[in-house]
């Protein structure tokens, strides 16, 4: 039983789970002001959502942890969950961060369920979706919270400083939002900024021997990505030009008046049937916002049919900087299917993304 009018769970505590009635008993036990839904054993995670240059980003979801209740207590966020600290409930009610090695199709799909929420209810700013899961695994969306609290130690505060997203530039987004104005990305990306592209986009397949600079310069522009791993996007151009499409690489590249504005490469997954990596997406810091990854990947999502693909992959860095990388992958439609823990390096893992085409 939940009552209609309080909020931060004032009146929900353990005489609040019936066990053992119908709905039409509960229904005749309701008092005024209150109402009934399912209670579903199983765990608790939230997800929250904060509003971004390109629709809104998830964060890193969190799960409720019951730590030490006695068997038959209720596991639920009540009232001295929350606000009781001489409680039991307020001492052994935890918050963890999911850990995507052990949760990651569960986790995709909360993320998932957690944007058609946003989609449905119209929702803006920022949002927070809980949601329990059953002992079959399935997620329940337990309520669409269009306010949850942002207070700098609330539950959504820690999940921004577990995106890597500066509390401050959070509320700065929310707050340009509110008032008309396209939310900046701050707090994520280097170089984030207004993009500057007007006029025609050419798209090209085709490389040449300038593109191996244009590939260089590209990528290093956009300051995710270590000097290390330059080179080896600028080694896949070489070898594209060197072997044609012997190598396995495939390129696509947006122009504008003549300069290589972004670009992205491609190719078959070697000893499979229909499956395609997705290596590479650089666009210029002054071009970026204005849809052009999403055209160069529609480009590969086209050409790797073409090419008789079924499945597109993609990996990223787990690391909280990347929060915003792997957000656009799940708008593109990307599911997340794996994470290798300390891939990289320790404390930053992979993860790895699919799209049927």
């Amino acid at each position: 039983m939940k009552s209609v009018w309080e909020h931060a769970s004032v009146g929900l505590g353990d005489d609040s789970v019936l066990r053992g009635v119908t709905a039409a008993e509960a229904a005749a036990r309701l008092p005024t002001g209150f109402f009934c839904e399912r209670y579903i054993e199983g765990r608790e995670f939230n997800v929250g959502l904060l509003t971004g240059a390109q629709g809104p980003e998830t964060l890193p979801p969190a799960e409720i942890v019951f730590e030490a209740y006695p068997d038959g207590k209720p596991r639920i966020v009540g009232y001295p969950a929350k606000w009781d600290t001489a409680s039991f409930e307020y001492a052994h009610t935890v918050r963890r961060f999911a850990d995507p090695a052990a949760d990651g199709p569960l986790l995709a799909e909360l993320t998932r369920l957690a944007r058609r929420c946003w989609e449905a209810f119209g929702l803006g700013g920022y949002a927070r979706v809980d949601f329990r899961v059953d002992m079959d695994g399935r997620p329940w969306i337990l309520e669409v919270n269009a306010n949850p609290c942002l207070a700098p130690d609330s539950g959504f505060a820690a999940m921004l400083a577990q995106a890597g997203i500066d509390y401050g530039a959070a509320m700065e987004r929310i707050v340009s939002e509110a008032r008309g104005q396209r939310p900046e990305v701050g707090g994520q990306r280097k170089n984030a900024q207004r993009s500057t592209l007007q006029g025609p986009v050419t798209i090209r397949t085709s490389l040449v021997p300038e593109d191996v600079a244009a590939v260089r310069e590209v990528t290093a522009s956009t300051g995710y990505f270590h000097e290390h791993e330059i080179p080896v996007a600028v080694e896949l151009a070489e070898e594209r030009l060197a072997k044609g499409a012997a190598s396995g690489y495939e390129f696509v590249f947006a122009e504008q008046d003549g300069r290589v504005v972004g670009y992205t490469s491609f190719g078959p997954i070697p000893c499979t049937r229909g499956s395609f990596d997705w290596y590479w997406l650089a666009v210029r810091p002054e071009c970026q916002g204005a849809g052009l990854g999403r055209r160069l990947l529609q480009e590969v999502e086209a050409r790797a049919r073409a090419m008789g693909g079924a499945r597109l992959y993609c990996e990223t860095s787990g690391r909280p900087q990347y929060a915003s990388t792997r957000a656009f992958y799940e708008r593109m439609g990307f599911t997340l299917c794996e994470v290798l823990a300390d891939y990289y390096e320790p404390g930053d893992g992979r993860a790895t993304y699919v799209k049927a085409l």
